[in-house]
């Protein structure tokens, strides 16, 4: 099983069988460092905020290649009545090109993806390019010490746990990314 909420992926209910809106954001808790949500809409509300709709992620019945499956309907919440309950949560969208600073004030970079656990949607690390290396720097979730409204601040590599060399992996929840980066990078990687 493919785990993947990308941008403009379909949202379906397997009891009506109706495609229900196209996923538009994906949220995640900055606490917790978990995906908790996905927000989707219809033709024009699919760009807006309002009209849109917000799904949990703990309510998804499945996460497939093509598709997000729902149960039923009841897990859907409008997405205006929710934006209280979504201030805490941050869009993945509004993380790209977030620069990123170790603790001890040395620039590393800026976000070029996040990678996820497709069991437990748990930050498993971030990806970073500077455009003076060839390769992306990886940064462990658990070396991530505060993600702020401009920057997200990490341990130095020298003491990180995490840095390495970019890997594909094909449990990654490709959230930033559209569908095509996504199969492209998976095709090169092997």
């Amino acid at each position: 099983m493919s785990s993947m909420l990308a941008k403009g992926t379909p949202v379906f209910s397997l009891e009506t069988g109706v495609t229900l809106g196209k996923i538009v954001s994906v949220y995640m808790d900055c606490e917790t460092r978990r995906l908790v949500a996905f927000s989707f809409g219809r033709g024009g509300a699919m760009f807006g905020r309002k009209g849109g709709h917000i799904v949990e992620v703990a309510d998804v019945h499945a996460i497939g290649p093509d598709a997000v499956t729902l149960d039923d309907a009841r897990v859907v919440h409008d997405l205006v009545l929710m934006d209280g309950a979504t201030r805490n949560l941050i869009e993945l969208d509004q993380l790209v090109k977030r620069d990123v600073m170790t603790d001890d004030g040395a620039r590393l970079g800026h976000i070029v993806g996040l990678d996820f656990d497709p069991r437990t949607y748990r930050l498993v690390q971030i990806r970073i390019d500077d455009r003076r290396r060839i390769e992306e720097l990886l940064i462990a979730g658990s070396d991530i010490v505060s993600i702020g409204e401009e920057i997200i601040v990490v341990r130095p590599p020298a003491a990180s746990s995490g840095v390495t060399a970019r890997a594909i992996s094909p449990t990654r929840v490709s959230t930033l990314m559209n569908r095509e980066r996504f199969e492209s990078d998976l095709q090169r990687a092997g």
